[in-house]
């Protein structure tokens, strides 16, 4: 289990489904709304688990737990809690050749958060009219296949 400290810019714009009444007409729109930018340090937690059944395979997690420690920790009721992780698979081919000491394949899963607000407040949500809760946190997810050589 590893433990870090570390401070996080957060800021973005959001696209927001919202609707509009023009000549008694309601007519559905879009909205790009700037939530203020914010610095928040987060104390992350980062439990990992490997398993080797053998000497050429190699299972590997890990999950990156990221609590706020500044800034408002609770939004609306819900709590600034990050969370990114990595699933790895890596098999290591026997090797004889004479210019590299280890030969593998990597296949990794990775899910991330980006560094957004994570939620509108009240105060965004009044001062552009919205009346839902607004959740800005926004996952991306990559797989990567890799080829590793170690000289």
């Amino acid at each position: 289990m590893a433990f870090s400290l570390f401070a996080d810019l957060e800021q973005a714009e959001l696209e927001v489904p919202t609707c509009e009444t023009i000549d008694g007409m309601i007519i559905s729109t879009t909205k790009k709304i700037p939530p203020k930018p914010d610095q928040r340090l987060r104390l992350t937690l980062r439990p990992r688990v490997v398993f080797s059944p053998n000497d050429y395979l190699t299972l590997s997690g890990h999950i990156y737990f990221k609590y706020a420690l500044t800034g408002e920790t609770r939004v609306n009721g819900h709590r600034d809690l990050r969370k990114d992780g990595l699933a790895r698979l890596e098999m290591k081919l026997p090797s004889d050749l004479k210019w590299a000491q280890k030969l593998s394949f990597i296949l990794e899963y990775q899910y991330h958060y980006d560094s957004v607000p994570p939620f509108l407040t009240g105060a965004d949500l009044k001062k552009y009219n919205l009346t839902e809760e607004v959740r800005a946190e926004n996952i991306h997810h990559q797989v990567l296949f890799k080829l590793a050589i170690e000289f």
